[in-house]
Formats: structure tokens, sequence, C-alpha cells
């Protein structure tokens, strides 16, 4: 298939139908989508070449029933900013710190249940390790940190695992640019989905959202920060252990991200369960009713979502940007 190159960038996708809106704070601007009412869900997707909240659309249409779910997109990526600074850990720790606060104002009386994708398990991690008080439970969907090599590695400084000298090779206008457009046209994102899906089962509307996202100005700047590898904590497993809350983890069997074989330290807290999917990465995507059945039991032990509505005036409803369902 040719791929276009239009000469003028094209605006970031809406890709839940809900209503969206932005949010202004510490980490620029953020995108939310927001629908239902009840007890507040929390949705983080991962960080990779063309990243949104889509990831996390088949929980979000599933809980808009029965709660009040906001799906957030973080710097960089979706309908987020996505301009031209500094990418790095701080910086998604800040947004998704924002992101609890605002779900917090809008539920004061109501802890958060909130769930993450991948390398974004990470950064809610370190921000519940601030917003302890805020959070009833976590969720983490093939969480990065759990592997042999993660569990391996001692605290450095920096804590990040970038390599040095090659975020400026890889920002040089021309090669950055031209990275960033080999490794997001539909065959290679396709190509990608399917190592992390451990199958050649990867649904179009998948590979057509995640192109349309990587088309949008500046939808290069995160992922190649996310290439030098500052976006990755060196001890992720400091985070993890320091958690102090219920932590749902759904594990993959199949695919790229399958190694867990650094988990048996939280395997043996009573805290932590383990779920594992004969899946990929994506277990949210491939098999939803299953995931979808498996966390809702994970709820009901926790004695399912709190009989809580909004207390605080919605953002949305004084400067909606779509249509609220709810």
């Amino acid at each position: 298939m040719t791929e276009p190159a239009p000469k003028v960038a094209a605006p970031a996708p809406r890709v839940l139908d809900a209503t969206h809106y932005e949010i202004a704070g510490p980490a620029g601007i953020l995108g939310c989508y927001a629908a239902g009412q009840g007890a507040p869900l929390l949705l983080l997707h991962s960080v990779n070449a063309a990243a949104s909240a889509y990831e996390l659309h088949s929980v979000f249409d599933h809980v808009r029933g029965t709660r009040r779910v906001y799906a957030f997109d973080l710097p960089g990526f979706g309908t987020a900013e996505r301009s031209r600074r500094r990418y790095d850990i701080a910086l998604y720790v800040r947004a998704v710190t924002a992101a609890i606060d605002h779900v917090a104002a809008a539920h004061p009386q109501c802890a958060i249940d909130a769930m993450a994708l991948s390398l974004g398990c990470e950064f809610l991690a370190a921000a519940a390790l601030a917003r302890r008080a805020r959070l009833r439970s976590l969720s983490f969907i093939s969480p990065t940190g759990f592997d042999r090599r993660s569990t391996a590695r001692r605290p450095r400084a920096p804590d990040n695992l970038e390599v040095p000298g090659l975020h400026a090779v890889l920002s040089a206008p021309l090669l950055g640019r031209s990275l960033f457009r080999a490794l997001t046209t539909r065959r290679a994102i396709a190509y990608f989905l399917r190592r992390a899906y451990g199958s050649g089962s990867v649904g179009q509307a998948v590979v057509d959202t995640a192109w349309r996202n990587a088309r949008v100005a500046g939808a290069h700047h995160a992922p190649l920060a996310f290439l030098c590898g500052r976006l990755f904590h060196a001890n992720p497993q400091a985070l993890y252990a320091a958690l102090d809350l219920p932590v749902w983890v759904a594990q993959p069997t199949r695919g790229d991200f399958r190694d867990f074989s650094g988990a048996d330290w939280a395997r043996a807290r009573p805290e932590w369960t383990f779920e594992a999917f004969s899946t990929g990465a994506l277990p949210q995507l491939e098999a939803p009713s299953a995931f979808l059945r498996a966390w809702d039991a994970f709820q009901s032990r926790l004695g399912g979502a709190q009989p809580c509505t909004a207390d605080a005036p919605r953002p949305a409803d004084a400067g909606r940007s779509g249509q609220d369902d709810s």
C-alpha cells in the first residue's frame, strides 16, 4: 500500500465516542475523554510510536454504563500537547499526577481505581506513591519492569536508561523525522503489533488509528525520547515494591512482552494479583471478554464499584468539545 505524505499535518483524531476536553497543568495540555456516572475509573495508555486513549477503548466502553470513566491522552500523544520540549519520566509522572488530581477534584468523597498499559504502569506507580490517599486500586496491563533484564538493573544516575548522545542524534531534523516516518507506516505499525500480539490477528482499526495518530504535527517528539531510553526507569522494581494498595496485573503469555520471570517477589505479596492471558501484550484488545471478566472479578473482590457520583462541576460541562452521553 502506498503511504500518503500530506504536506499539512492532520489534526489529532478523536478516538472515543464520548465527551472530550483539554486540561492545562504542570505537564502542559492533556486530552481527556469522559463518560458515565458513578465511581471513578482512570485509564492511561502505553507509550510507543503512536499511542492514544484508543488502546483502552474496550475498557472505556465496558464500564461507562456503571461508572464515571476518564481516559487520558498523555504528553506527546493523542489529543495532548505535542510541542517540542523535553519528554522524560518527570514530565509523565507530573501528567499522571495531574490526571489523578483532576479526577479526585470531581469525586472528593470517593477513591479512584486506575488502570495503565505497558510503560504507563511505571508512570502510574510513581504518581500513586505521591497520591496514595486518593487511590483505591491499580490495574496494570502488561507492565514493563518485570522481565529478567529489568529486575537485574541497579539504581544509577541518571535514574533512566537513556543512551548518552542518542537523543541528540535522533533529534537531527532529517534523521529523526525520517526514522519516525519509517516506523509509522501502516506496514511497520502492523509488524510491531504482530510482535506484541505474538500472532497475526491484528485488527485493522488498531493499525489505522495508530497511523492517524502518527500523522499529527509534533508526533515524533515523544517517541524519539522513548527510543533513546529516556522514559524507562532504571529501577522500576523499587517503584512497584513501594506500593501498598491492591494491584491487579494482566500478564500476557505470547509475544515479545511475555517475560515476567522477575515477578516472583510481587506474586508473593498478598496485595498483588496476577492473571495470565493466552494473548500478547494487549489482552484488552485481543481477548476483551476474558480480560473484562477477570478485571470485574478483581473489582468485585474489592467490594465492587463504590456508590459515588461526581461531587464537583465537571470541566467538560463548562467547555466541552464533544457530546456527553451520560
